[in-house]
């Protein structure tokens, strides 16, 4: 396979962007000429699909109890002693690969083994298969040898014998044990044996392009002129005419398609769209079958929510499916969601989640690079507060008009941001590089600033907007750099890689660079270590490699993400060990960056901030399906605000479904923890009370530092509810220091008081004052009554001794003793009983009338 070339950064984005990308006239990173995208070693994640499909792997997810629609694997819950791995000695594809398979049976068993195979135009395509019994030898691990014998048209080139070899984008070899179950047969067929699989493995080969492959020795002479004709053909790579045709047919109904759908689109987005989505779906059902699938997508959504159509989960899926198989970005990443989450019906499989987003994420970056179609930078702006987005989105446009005035006076900060917005299509405004260019020009020659140079410098050395000036930018590229700038470092290092072929010099660059903390040099430099041409390292270095693509990851670099990603989903590095979930989040990562998405959002909001309602439903509808947080929860916030169209046209639970979502998500925000912690507390619409998982979302906000967490928590113990230790745990709460709930409450309040953003008294400032002031009071009417009573007592006392010594003295000579009533004793003495209680009730302060926690 080719692989990504030095990388020279992108004029750079502002105000939530990730730093600047590895991008610049360089070969594809894994994107090969046919468009599937490939890994390390030719590894596809077409071949993941495939591995997924033929379940070759288990599945394997997180719980996600919360959510809807988890399909269980019941292979997860049993724990075998049987296990089967292997060593295959060569890792490319090889006429006879020799592999070592090593098991173990717990019974009787049968060791099956295949090989299969993926091509442009067919897949799961079988070309080896062995089968042996082991009977004896139990539960203990046996070695067997396999030699796997590949067709000569996969491993070889065309010669006068092999007229036909093809392209292989995927070879997998997988293995598994059966038991011999009482009568079952042994015969099998081979589908139906791999079901009851007790234990599974597999591999996947590197594959070789066909023109970089051997040519076989046949052992056999040509005659001289047959040899001589051949040998004037043998290194002449052929290409397809059609490639010399702009169009073909699939191309023209693909446009028919375009153009139903833009009919479509355009009534969806008139006043009442939403409610001429029955009449619609005929035509995004005709624009689907001509090949156009962001109809295919549409549809999806509609059946799998339900919007205003029967709600349909398996025909959504369906829709979904053809769309994905078409690369359509929404839909593949609506299937990846899906299947991380395992929700709506969908098997929770990570694998197949990876080749759906991996598809999307290596597109991502080469969709940012062109500029074309209908794209946006993907912007984090939630619709909470109306009043402040509405401020903020008028603020923007002035913004822009007072940028454009600065620019025009000479102003280099301005000429800058003002070409950034126009390049990326940022905070509203609409693309246009054109424009972007000329700015960049501007400021570049007009002024000294090193940023403006340097973005200048990179138009010319990629020609786009402007005619190619490969002298002028270098000129440009080592001003800006002579003035610091680090981007511009690492562009000198790319220019020696790319046209000098200057390796020693590149890498110097790139050193520089690197210690300066440009992410790009990070990646640039694990290319050289990945094809082993850094200078003074003899060979490749794949651990190297994979330590500088994870350090430009963590400098958002997208392409080093992609690498990392993939090595967590094979596992063949050491320092990244197998973690089909972690391949999941970084690929999804990059893919929710695509412009594709970015414009549905942006399309959403513009509609939104117009108060064109069905019009923002229902593109807030089509991004939130996709799995990216932002939407989700502006969508939920949306139903809450206009509860009447979300119950009009939607088939679900809106508010309850995407805050659910959201808090799913990696790094979700605080405030959808507190939603769903109030919709457990009250209960809502089908959904009952539930007080546990209401404290769990209450300590998750919590813990992500807001007040209104730790206010809410405090609250439910104030009603009496009981939190668990391990939330206590959880939130670093020690229990045998705060062995009742009144210190519990003190340390919530000061917690949340603490946490609380406002400078003046907030409500947690104030409940943390009731709490002492509460505490104070009980304290001295505790102490009062104390007073009172041993006061009481005493009299009591005094005058029971004076009455005693006047009866006694009294019955010595009296001629008629007298003799105290015993009921007046009684009914002296008996309200000394009452106080006493009363005084113990005071021991714990109680709370009544307390304000219901709020989100």
């Amino acid at each position: 396979m080719q692989r990504r070339g030095a990388g020279l950064g992108w004029p750079r984005q502002q105000q939530q962007q990730p730093p600047p990308l590895a991008v610049g006239p360089r070969a594809a990173a894994m994107v090969p000429s046919g468009g599937v995208p490939q890994g390390l070693g030719g590894r596809s994640a077409c071949a993941l699909l495939l591995l997924c499909y033929l379940n070759v792997v288990p599945s394997l997810g997180r719980q996600t109890s919360l959510t809807t629609s988890v399909i269980p694997k019941a292979e997860q819950s049993v724990a075998y002693k049987d296990f089967i791995y292997f060593t295959v000695f060569e890792g490319n594809v090889r006429n006879v690969s020799e592999v070592s398979v090593e098991y173990l049976c717990s019974q009787p068993c049968v060791v099956n083994l295949e090989a299969v195979v993926s091509s442009e135009f067919r897949s799961s395509i079988p070309v080896y298969k062995k089968r042996w019994k082991n009977e004896k030898h139990l539960h203990t691990s046996r070695t067997q040898i396999v030699h796997v014998k590949f067709p000569s048209i996969m491993v070889y080139r065309d010669d006068y014998f092999i007229r036909h070899s093809i392209s292989v984008s995927a070879v997998i070899v997988r293995a598994w044990i059966t038991h011999k179950y009482s009568g079952r047969d042994w015969n099998v067929k081979w589908e139906e044996n791999l079901l009851h699989a007790v234990a599974k493995n597999y591999t996947l080969l590197q594959t070789i392009p066909p023109f970089e492959r051997p040519f076989k020795d046949h052992q056999v002479c040509l005659e001289w002129n047959m040899g001589y004709i051949w040998n004037l053909r043998a290194n002449r790579i052929p290409q397809c005419p059609l490639e010399n045709v702009p169009r073909n047919q699939n191309e023209s109904v693909s446009e028919i398609g375009g153009k139903i759908f833009e009919k479509a689109v355009k009534r969806l987005s008139s006043i009442d769209g939403l409610h001429q989505i029955s009449s619609i779906v005929p035509f995004l059902t005709d624009s689907s079958c001509c090949g156009y699938h962001k109809a295919s997508y549409y549809l999806a959504v509609f059946y799998e929510t339900g919007l205003n159509v029967p709600r349909d989960q398996l025909q959504g899926m369906l829709y979904s499916l053809v769309g994905g198989q078409g690369s359509e970005r929404l839909s593949s990443m609506n299937l990846g969601y899906k299947h991380y989450q395992g929700i709506d019906n969908y098997p929770l499989d990570w694998e197949l989640s990876y080749a759906y987003y991996s598809n999307i994420a290596t597109k991502t970056p080469l969709d940012q690079h062109t500029l074309q179609g209908d794209q946006a930078y993907v912007e984090t702006i939630r619709l909470k507060d109306d009043e402040i987005l509405k401020v903020q989105t008028k603020e923007d446009g002035d913004v822009f008009m007072w940028l454009k005035h600065e620019a025009t006076r000479g102003n280099a900060a301005a000429q800058q941001r003002l070409a950034q917005m126009l390049f990326w299509g940022q905070q509203g405004v609409a693309k246009n590089p054109e424009a972007a260019i000329e700015w960049y020009a501007k400021g570049a020659l007009e002024t000294e600033d090193p940023a403006l140079i340097y973005d200048y410098a990179i138009v010319l050395f990629k020609g786009q907007g402007v005619k190619k000036n490969r002298r002028l930018a270098l000129e440009l590229m080592k001003k800006a750099a002579s003035k610091g700038l680090h981007q511009a470092v690492n562009g000198l290092g790319w220019y020696y890689h790319k046209f000098k072929k200057n390796y020693a010099k590149a890498a110097k660059y790139w050193l520089k660079a690197e210690e300066m903390g440009n992410p790009d040099a990070s990646y640039n430099l694990g290319v050289l270590h990945l094809d082993g041409i850094f200078p003074g390292v003899p060979g490749r270095n794949q651990t190297l490699a994979g330590e500088y693509f994870h350090k430009a990851a963590q400098g958002g670099h997208m392409e080093g993400t992609l690498w990392c990603s993939l090595y967590y989903i094979t596992g063949n590095l050491e320092t990244f060990p197998r973690d089909p979930e972690k391949a999941v989040v970084w690929a999804k990562h990059v893919a929710e960056k695509n412009g594709y998405l970015g414009h549905v959002i942006r399309k959403g909001l513009n509609a939104y901030l117009e108060g064109s309602w069905h019009e923002a439903l229902l593109y807030y509808v089509l991004a939130a399906e996709t799995g990216i947080e932002v939407s989700q929860t502006n969508l939920a916030h949306i139903c809450e605000e206009r509860p009447d169209l979300a119950r009009r046209y939607l088939g679900v639970n809106c508010v309850w479904r995407y805050y659910n979502f959201s808090v799913f998500q990696i790094d979700a925000p605080s405030f959808a923890y507190l939603k769903m912690g109030d919709l457990y507390y009250y209960g809502h619409q089908n959904q009952s009370q539930d007080l546990e998982l209401s404290v769990q979302m209450y300590a998750q906000a919590a813990l992500d530092g807001d007040s209104q967490g730790f206010f809410n928590l405090a609250l439910l113990i104030e009603e009496g509810t009981i939190i668990p230790h391990h939330i206590l745990d959880f939130l670093e709460i020690d229990s045998t220091l705060h062995s009742n709930n009144i210190s519990i409450l003190q340390e919530l309040y000061e917690r949340c008081w603490s946490h609380s953003n406002e400078e003046s008294f907030s409500p947690c400032s104030l409940a943390w004052l009731y709490l002492h002031l509460r505490l104070l009071w009980g304290a001295i009417l505790h102490s009062a009554l104390i007073y009172f009573l041993g006061t009481f007592l005493l009299s009591i006392l005094i005058a029971w001794t004076v009455q005693y010594f006047q009866s006694v003295s009294a019955s010595d000579p009296p001629p008629r003793p007298s003799q105290a009533s015993p009921d007046t004793a009684t009914s002296t003495a008996s309200p000394a009983v009452t106080p006493a209680a009363d005084a113990s009730d005071q021991d714990q302060p109680t709370v009544t009338n307390n304000p219901e926690p709020r989100g």
